[in-house]
């Protein structure tokens, strides 16, 4: 309806309802639509539209996925079915022509996506990308992007970030809070630091799951002689305990018993635009998979508490991998950790750095 109504002269579809066919025929009369699947190839157009399944990994058909992995070799992680589909929308429009595309907003910035964003920031011109809106149906916020096709690699709309800046970042993530200069940051900040996964082992707490009830039949809200105490980020913040029969051969990633005896930090895992929630243990407490565990293997669980929770830490994540992060192990691994804090603790972490006022002052704008 909407590329009839701009005067589009010649518009055709795939789909593979034919429920919505009927419908979309009704709507647009002079549309050709046919059956069919979309991810199949087919004709170029001048433009390309689109609003792509959005579809977890854990609701994909596992031979499809075999496919779209042996298509796009490129393909990594628990991708979202959205990201193959932006990819051939790509491959279907002739140079110089358009992509106009409706995704879900972690495309933008997560892991899983990177190899998409890198092919568009070093090939394609990003004409536009909207701030993450609700949408209705839609768990996730969504955003609309439009690419020229093969006219990159170009400046970023809006705040004139060019695509050589992003394309530093090891994510290239599409966030349009970026301004140019806050690679630079990123990389001044990298170039005097180790990562956290050097210095502290950094796992999730116990998985266990299954038809007969999984974790929560092993749970008790009393103390038992077999029984250790345990907690997840909602105890935590409740100030909770409870006690968990720990059976290693019933649970899907039980974990290494002294991961949670030592000392050691643990991180809320879902945290969103909020700030860094941690917690300081040398109880002995076991975690469950809402907590990422931290622990240290020579520094004292107070001295990494302090490192991942300070808002600078935070926003150097926040550039790199987006503003809605969540902390999963493999976040919390890639925390800077300046060489000169190592060796004075004490010392805070502008310094450690060698950051300037106005570069701490536009990195608290990345930290909530």
């Amino acid at each position: 309806m909407a590329l009839s109504e701009q005067g589009v002269p010649q518009v055709s579809g795939v789909e593979l309802d034919p429920a919505a066919i009927a419908v979309a025929q009704v709507a647009a009369p002079k549309a050709h639509i046919h059956l069919g699947d979309g991810m199949t190839d087919g004709p170029g157009a001048d433009l390309v539209v689109g609003n792509p399944p959005f579809v977890p990994p854990e609701r994909q058909d596992k031979d499809f996925r075999a496919q779209l992995r042996s298509r796009y070799p490129w393909l990594t992680g628990r991708f979202d079915l959205s990201v193959p589909f932006a990819a051939a929308a790509v491959e279907r429009a002739a140079p110089g022509g358009a992509v106009a595309l409706i995704l879900p907003a972690p495309l933008m910035v997560q892991p899983y996506a990177a190899p998409l964003r890198r092919r568009w920031l070093e090939s394609h011109r990003i004409q536009s990308i909207s701030r993450p809106t609700d949408f209705p149906g839609a768990s996730v916020q969504v955003v609309t992007v439009v690419l020229t096709i093969g006219a990159g690699p170009a400046p970023l709309p809006d705040h004139g970030l060019d695509a050589l800046e992003l394309l530093s970042l090891p994510q290239a993530p599409l966030n349009p809070a970026l301004q140019p200069g806050d690679p630079a940051i990123v990389a001044r900040v990298r170039s005097t630091s180790v990562v956290l996964g050097d210095l502290a082992e950094v796992d999730t707490g116990v998985v266990s799951h299954g038809p007969d009830g999984g974790k929560e039949r092993l749970l008790h809200d009393e103390s038992l002689e077999h029984l250790v105490p345990y907690v997840d980020a909602k105890d935590l913040a409740q100030g909770r305990v409870r006690w968990l029969d720990y059976q290693p051969e019933q649970m899907h990633r039980p974990k290494r018993p002294g991961l949670f005896t030592e000392p050691k930090v643990l991180v809320q895992r879902l945290r969103g635009a909020g700030p860094v929630q941690a917690w300081v243990d040398r109880e002995g407490l076991f975690a469950g998979h809402t907590l990422t565990i931290v622990r240290p293997h020579s520094l004292s669980p107070e001295q990494l508490f302090r490192l991942i929770t300070d808002p600078l830490t935070d926003a150097v994540l926040r550039i790199e991998r987006g503003q809605r992060l969540d902390l999963y192990p493999r976040d919390v691994r890639e925390m800077p950790v300046p060489s000169a804090w190592l060796e004075d603790p004490q010392i805070d972490l502008q310094s450690a750095w060698g950051l300037s006022d106005a570069q701490v002052a536009r990195l608290r704008t990345h930290s909530r």
